[in-house]
């Protein structure tokens, strides 16, 4: 598996992102709380490729993607999108507990992971959200 420090300092990260997207569902006008985001999506992706984490690199990609759009206020972060992106972190942190242990992630993972990046990108493409709820 991969080492205990990347994959303690990755839970953690994790932690700080949902603890944003918390504080983002209780204000969702502070769209510059999504920004702070993609910065420890950044670092968290830096440290997963370091570990070959290639699956888990690509949920974060798609994670971080959909934050740059609520960010840049094309997206609302309505309980919808923000229940997405709460579980999709929690799957980041689930394959990296499980890379800890192993040296590949479970099928049921993987097929997870990608059936939650498909959701996250009808969002990623959905630029007239915003207006239509404004």
């Amino acid at each position: 598996g991969i080492s205990a420090g990347i994959v303690s300092d990755t839970l953690q990260l994790m932690q700080d992102i949902k603890d944003a997207l918390l504080r983002l569902q209780h204000l969702p006008t502070d769209t510059a709380m999504a920004g702070t985001i993609p910065g420890t999506a950044q670092a968290i992706k830096n440290m997963s490729d370091f570990g070959g984490c290639r699956d888990v690199v690509a949920l974060l990609c798609a994670i971080e993607a959909v934050l740059h759009k609520v960010r840049d206020a094309e997206l609302r972060p309505k309980a919808d999108l923000l229940a997405l992106l709460q579980i999709s972190c929690d799957h980041v942190s689930r394959m990296m507990s499980q890379l800890a242990n192993r040296d590949e992630i479970y099928m049921g993972y993987l097929n997870r992971s990608h059936g939650l990046i498909r959701q996250l990108r009808v969002f990623q493409r959905n630029k007239h959200e915003y207006d239509a709820a404004a």
